[in-house]
């Protein structure tokens, strides 16, 4: 089958038709945030709750493509411990010691640390599930055209999804109860409309039936680009 990334802004309405495909058509959800989620989590000490930990996971996903945070890759124990402490400190100002001791093992222990402060350091991330997950893939949060053209790349469908800022707040205030103008302001959303897409597609309407135009453009976009629909 044809995998299927979708981008656009937040509350475009990404994940709900990534899980459609999921519920309909056997795709497997595979997020660039699914790493940024657990490294905030470990901060927080405790489930993520949108209303209050977005500009939080904001952070993370944007110190670990900064080139000033760099230097996490580091082999000397005493300038880990200190370089953790101050990444803690910019992502999430009240961790406490056992969290930031969390987010330096999650670095060091776990791996993360390898390649941060690139600017594809969550594509790279992403990458390593990839290959592990099961087939096909549908990726709900395209947000960078660096994104949209790896996924591009390798074979994806990609598909941007536009949504009014209107309806858009309409919608995350009755997901999350709430609506912060500064997060239209993070680079996350600064890009989308840059992102590079096989199909530019209306966000609004019955999301089941924006899922089968989707579904049903990927596999007309397959047949005549390789001949079948089948990867």
């Amino acid at each position: 089958m044809v995998e299927i990334g979708l981008a656009g802004a937040m509350g475009a309405g990404k994940t709900t038709i990534a899980n459609l495909l999921v519920e309909h058509h056997r795709y497997h959800r595979l997020s660039f945030a699914d790493p940024i989620r657990y490294l905030t989590r470990l901060l927080v000490g405790r489930e993520i709750d949108k209303k209050f930990d977005r500009s939080t996971m904001q952070r993370v996903g944007r110190s670990a493509r900064s080139p000033e945070w760099a230097g996490i890759d580091t082999p000397l124990e005493p300038a880990r411990r200190e370089r953790v402490e101050a990444l803690a400190r910019f992502i999430f100002p009240e961790a406490t010691p056992e969290r930031t001791l969390a987010l330096h093992d999650a670095l060091y222990g776990e791996g993360y640390s390898y390649g941060w402060g690139q600017e594809s350091y969550w594509i790279r991330r992403w990458r390593r599930e990839y290959l592990r997950a099961p087939h096909p893939v549908t990726v709900d949060d395209v947000r960078f055209p660096v994104e949209g053209e790896y996924l591009k790349q390798h074979g994806f469908f990609v598909v941007r999804l536009e949504v009014s800022l209107e309806e858009r707040q309409r919608r995350i205030i009755q997901r999350d109860g709430h609506w912060d103008p500064a997060w239209s302001n993070d680079p996350t959303e600064a890009f989308c409309d840059a992102i590079p897409a096989h199909l530019t597609t209306s966000g609004e309407g019955d999301p089941e039936a924006i899922a089968e135009r989707i579904y049903h453009a990927a596999l007309d976009w397959a047949v005549r680009t390789v001949g079948h629909p089948v990867k």
